[in-house]
Order: C-alpha cells, then structure tokens, then sequence
C-alpha cells in the first residue's frame, strides 16, 4: 500500500513521456468527425440531452460519454492499458493542442480548446452510461473510435510516450499539479488531479475493459477530430510540459491524500 498524506513540490522539469489516462470531463470545442468505427459491445445508455448547433458529420461511430474539451494540443503516443480499478477524483485540463495516434481513453474530465486528433481504436468493452448532456456546437469530426467517458481539460503539451498500466487498484484523491518541467522515461500513471499548460501527446493504445459511466457533461466546442481511439477516465490538467519517457506500473493499492504540486524540475529515467 502505497499513501501520500504529505506534500510533494517539484519545482524543477516535469515531463510525461509514459501512459496518460484521464478519468475526468472531456468536451469538444472545435471540430469534430466521425470516419471510423466506435464500438460498444456493454450497455450505452443516452439519458442526457444532445444538441448540434454546429456541423456534425458521423462517417464512423462517434460515442461521447463524458465532457472532452481540448484547449491544447493533445497527443498519445504510448499504451494505456486499465486491468483494475482506476479511479480519478480530480480535473485534467488540456488547453495545448490534443492529438490521438494510438488508444487514448478518457474517464474524467478531458477539456480539449486546441485541435484533438485521434488516429487510433476506442472500444468500449463494458458497461458505458450517458446520464448528461452532449451538445455540439462546433465541427465534430470523427475518423477513428473517439469515446469520451470523464472530463480531460489538457492546457499544455503533454506527451505520452511510455506504457502505463494498472493491475491493482489506484485511487486519486489529490491535486497533482505540474508547473515545471516533469520528464518520466518509464510508466507514468496520473490518478489524481494533473494538469498540463504545455503540449500533451499520446501515441499508444487506451483500452477500457470494466464499467465506464458518464454522468457529466459533453460539449464539442471547439476543433475534434478523432482518429484513432481517445478515452478520457479522469481529470487530467497539463499547466507545463509533462512527458513519460519511463515505466510506471500499479500492481498493488495506491492512495494518495495528500497534494502533489511540481513546480521545479523532476526528471525520471
């Protein structure tokens, strides 16, 4: 068992090469197409309000469960792979530019107000429950599986280049806020509150295989375009650079209680 109850500043370089997993809101204020292909093989249940006020086109299946707003650029490089409970109580906010190549699967909050492009797979394998509102008022382009489960706010750049995966149970009840420079070569898994200012890119693969439940709110506002497959499972903020060039794997109980604020350089290799 792994708990933070103290304070932790970085005040140094704080970059995430690894895995990025965002388990909060995820709204869309660009543009946002549907091309490719978005599969729910649990329950999707709509008991929200959607609304397009902009242009939506769906060549593919277009599933959004949560709140996606992309301010930044957003881009998954790396693979992120749930197999426990990960459990994000916290906001991530992306307001760089948001690309998808690989998986990228967001539960929270995922704010995208730059372009987000995912060109990988999103596949929802268990039970996904829309409870609020989608509403578009953008452009709305999807080209992969783009399913949007939490609110991810990225307002950085956050590059994700590692593997991040989690066998055990990871709970977030903090606030982790990077203000410097965060470079991580291995696994870097974010359960709490991150938030990225900087660029913040996913070149993996994000596959969700339990129960993802959307209660929040999603809204395409600005430019979505997914081509590959981006799920949001927290709420993820990048206010710096955040890269995870490392590996960061949870197999047992992880809880932090305390606050995880970096604002000098923390660099791992």
């Amino acid at each position: 068992l792994s708990t933070n109850q103290g304070l932790s500043t970085n005040q140094g370089l704080s970059t995430n090469q690894g895995l990025s997993t965002n388990q909060g809101l995820s709204t869309n204020q660009g543009l946002s197409t549907n091309q490719g292909l978005s599969t729910n093989q649990g329950l999707s249940t709509n008991q929200g309000l959607s609304t397009n006020q902009g242009l939506s086109t769906n060549q593919g299946l277009s599933t959004n469960q949560g709140l996606s707003t992309n301010q930044g650029l957003s881009t998954n490089k790396g693979l992120s792979t749930n197999q426990g409970l990960s459990t994000n109580q916290d906001l991530s906010t992306n307001q760089g530019l948001s690309t998808n190549q690989g998986l990228s699967t967001n539960q929270g909050l995922s704010t995208n107000q730059g372009v987000s492009t995912n060109q990988g797979l999103s596949t929802n394998q268990g039970l996904s429950t829309n409870q609020d509102l989608s509403t578009n008022q953008g452009l709305s382009t999807n080209q992969g599986l783009s399913t949007n489960q939490g609110l991810s706010t990225n307002q950085g750049l956050s590059t994700n280049q590692g593997l991040s995966t989690n066998q055990g149970l990871s709970t977030n009840q903090d606030l982790s806020t990077n203000q410097g420079l965060s470079t991580n070569q291995g696994l870097s898994t974010n359960q709490g509150l991150s938030t990225n200012q900087g660029l913040s890119t996913n070149q993996g693969l994000s596959t969700n295989q339990g129960l993802s439940t959307n209660q929040g709110l999603s809204t395409n506002q600005g430019l979505s375009t997914n081509q590959g497959l981006s799920t949001n499972q927290g709420v993820s903020t990048n206010q710096g650079v955040s890269t995870n060039q490392g590996l960061s794997t949870n197999q047992g109980l992880s809880t932090n209680q305390g606050l995880s604020t970096n604002q000098g350089l923390s660099t791992n290799q």
